[in-house]
């Protein structure tokens, strides 16, 4: 299915989950988020984690090698293009494929001397953190299908920009603190009050 996604544009607090679940995404992808960019993060140690789950948060997501593109580069929009995530503009809306989860992101890098580019951040760190700003920017698209596509920018280049079931949010929290230390999700999404 493929949608302009603009009019879909929400907040996480629009798109009827319990309240529960509202704060807990919340607190676990913005307030206190493994991302770097969080002033009251908390760390993999926090969690009794030395690396992040990052595979398993994949396969939860069904996110596939192929649909994974985080890239050391400064600009994605040919990327973006060429990987249905092109959604235009208020403007001119473009019509994208809601369905397929997948993520295309920049990482920070550095280059020194002529070596090739190296990741400052593991690939787990940059998503959530792409993830984190979406959430803390007002730049989430809730679809009818379930899926969200978030979207990280700075100022006006874009980022990052992802699509997945909104489930692999919650589940992706149970990976991460599978130990209960923070959160505790008993049910898969709900989305009765």
């Amino acid at each position: 299915m493929k949608l302009e996604v603009q009019q879909y544009k929400k907040s996480i607090y629009e798109i009827g989950l319990p309240k529960e679940q509202e704060s807990i995404i919340w607190d676990f992808y913005v307030t206190k988020s493994i991302a770097g960019s969080s002033s009251q993060k908390r760390s993999l140690a926090d969690y009794g984690l030395k690396k992040i789950p990052f595979e398993q948060m994949l396969k939860a997501g069904g996110i596939d090698s192929e649909h994974k593109l985080i890239l050391l580069a400064n600009s994605i929009t040919q990327t973006l293009k060429d990987n249905d995530l092109d959604i235009g503009n208020e403007k001119n809306p473009v019509a994208i494929d809601v369905e397929t989860p997948r993520i295309v992101c920049i990482t920070p890098y550095s280059i020194a001397d002529t070596n090739k580019p190296k990741g400052k951040v593991g690939e787990g760190e940059s998503v959530l953190t792409h993830i984190r700003n979406a959430f803390a920017h007002g730049n989430t698209y809730f679809f009818d299908n379930g899926n969200v596509l978030l979207e990280d920018k700075n100022k006006n280049t874009v980022t990052a920009r992802l699509i997945l079931p909104l489930q692999a949010l919650l589940d992706w929290i149970k990976i991460i603190d599978s130990n209960n230390n923070f959160y505790i999700l008993h049910d898969n999404l709900d989305n009765e009050k």
